[in-house]
């Protein structure tokens, strides 16, 4: 007795295999398997740069801290008691920027380019101190426009 099972159509499974491997008349087969979980070397290089790339722009995207925003919130007052000409108002930015350095939320370069802007309005030179101001700004965003 032949050993090989016969298939429903009365052919052995072999032969209904290769019958079905190149029919059209197949059942569908499983999607495909995403890149990187296929296996390999090239599948583990491929999931780590994605994990990097995750990660990078998760960084990226990284809200600025409440020190930072305090920072900005400093500079806008000093550029509004610029603009405003109040000099009362500058006095008071100016000890709330020595009390921020001095708690360490300020840089000494920081601190020295504010006090040279505060300065320069003190003097009686607004527009100047206001071009200081925005200067400073510009070259230190405490944070990223937009956030």
């Amino acid at each position: 007795m032949n050993t090989e099972i016969a298939g429903a159509r009365g052919a052995p499974c072999y032969v209904q295999r290769a019958i079905c491997q190149y029919s059209a008349i197949t059942m569908p087969r499983d999607p495909p398997c995403p890149p990187f979980l296929r296996g390999g070397e090239t599948a583990r290089l491929r999931l780590n740069k994605f994990f990097v790339a995750f990660v990078l722009m998760v960084a990226g995207c990284s809200a600025p801290t409440e020190a930072e925003r305090d920072n900005r919130r400093l500079v806008d007052a000093i550029l509004t008691a610029i603009t405003m000409k109040n000099v009362t108002w500058l006095d008071d930015d100016a000890q709330l920027a020595e009390q921020r350095h001095r708690d360490g939320h300020l840089t000494d370069d920081e601190l020295e380019e504010l006090n040279e802007v505060i300065e320069t309005a003190r003097s009686g030179d607004w527009s100047a101190a206001e071009k200081q101001g925005y200067e400073f700004r510009k070259k230190h965003p405490f944070v990223k426009e937009g956030q």
